[in-house]
């Protein structure tokens, strides 16, 4: 949902973790990306884990 919500393209949960450590991590800027801050606000955290994650 959340690299949907920044790219506008829907993909699987496991593209989705690569893609996303791939766009915030150090040194993993791409050519013509635009570097433009990102604040992600979540709230209800808890309702994205499941009992076996708490």
């Amino acid at each position: 949902v959340i690299y949907e919500a920044l790219s506008g393209h829907r993909v699987g949960w496991k593209k989705a973790l690569q893609l996303l450590n791939d766009r915030f991590s150090e040194g993993h800027k791409r050519q013509n990306e635009e570097t433009q801050p990102c604040i992600l606000l979540i709230d209800e955290l808890d309702l994205l884990v499941t009992r076996n994650q708490s």
